[in-house]
């Protein structure tokens, strides 16, 4: 359900082999008013920009994942990586409320606390989507020549974003979007 990813870069240049990967979080937040008499869920619901196949949701991640590599192209132009530079950043957005009573205020802390720790497995994935860039394209063998590296680590890159766009939407599935961590409201 949640996330995006990919990106590419490939200046060619003769570095040492070093691998790096750089990690941004941001937070977004919208405001949910709740209104004398309203519920919590009735508040986010109508509070939330999150929509997905027709569903409301309360919280959402989104990371990217970015790579850079260089190589050193041999004198019978075979071709090797020599470093990665890999980034993810990523924004996660989540409700913040105004008014209500102290009952539903401790209600939503709960909630939020739940729900932020939830999207922070989201965040986690996208973190280990980079380092697994990283390593796959360190790891990439000596080709025949740059065009053909560049494309095979550019694919392998893809691949690794590919499964954990995948596994994002598994972990949506085992946690039922949270609500087996917590972050759920009744009515």
């Amino acid at each position: 359900m949640r996330l995006l990813a990919l990106s590419l870069l490939l200046p060619c240049a003769v570095l040492p082999a070093h691998a790096e990967v750089r990690e941004t979080l941001d937070y977004e937040y919208y405001d949910a008013p709740v209104a004398r008499g309203q519920s919590l869920l009735t508040a986010l619901n109508s509070a939330s920009t999150i929509r997905e196949d027709g569903r409301t949701f309360h919280g959402h991640t989104k990371w990217l994942v970015r790579w850079n590599f260089w190589w050193q192209e041999n004198r019978d132009r075979s071709c090797r990586i020599t470093s990665v530079k890999t980034s993810v950043a990523t924004t996660i957005t989540l409700p913040r409320i105004s008014g209500g009573t102290a009952a539903q205020k401790s209600e939503f802390q709960r909630f939020s606390a739940a729900l932020k720790e939830h999207e922070l497995g989201h965040r986690d994935n996208g973190k280990e989507a980079a380092e697994q860039v990283q390593r796959a394209i360190l790891a990439m063998p000596e080709m025949a020549d740059c065009k053909q590296l560049e494309r095979a680590a550019n694919e392998a890159g893809r691949r690794v974003i590919r499964e954990h766009n995948d596994k994002d939407k598994r972990y949506d599935a085992e946690t039922r979007h949270g609500r087996n961590q917590g972050a759920w409201l009744e009515r």
